[in-house]
């Protein structure tokens, strides 16, 4: 070309100059703005958990002033046994041979609505074992209270 206008070297180079300046500004534009987003999320994680602290406090403040006696807690497998015996029947299950069902297994097919420790309001474990037409249920409450007998390997 003749020297009246921009030949295609000088438009090349242009773009490679601009296209490097764009890489660059998204570069700096995501190293600042990522760490905004960042910081309102741990923000608002931690405003969520200090809310369910407060409400743990607040629980157990509610329960230190009432006397949790291990009748109580007979209360939870109480509760559990009943609810095992919903689910052997709507399962219609047989007792020729020892059947371990647990808390897990009642609260999905929604027989059991309330499983909580009556100090912490924790979730508690459980299970039942259901052999010759006969219900045994053992509860662990977490560091408060545990049916003698319990093992931990068949919650």
């Amino acid at each position: 070309m003749d020297n009246k206008g921009w030949g295609l070297s000088v438009l090349l180079g242009f773009l490679a100059v601009f296209g490097v300046f764009l890489i660059i500004s998204s570069i700096l534009y995501n190293k600042n703005f990522s760490d905004v987003n960042i910081n309102e999320e741990e923000e608002k994680e931690k405003e969520e958990q200090e809310v369910e602290e407060a409400v743990q406090e607040e629980y157990k403040n509610k329960k230190s002033n009432e006397t949790v006696t291990v009748a109580d807690y007979e209360k939870l497998e109480n509760n559990l046994m009943e609810s095992a015996k919903k689910y052997i029947n709507q399962k219609k299950i047989t007792s020729d041979y020892k059947i371990i069902i647990t808390y897990n297994d009642i609260k999905e097919e929604k027989l059991i609505t309330e499983f909580n420790d009556p100090k912490t309001g924790n979730t508690c474990n459980g299970y039942v074992i259901y052999y010759n037409n006969e219900i045994n249920s053992f509860v662990r409450c977490v560091g408060n209270y545990q049916t003698s007998n319990y093992d931990e390997e068949l919650e």
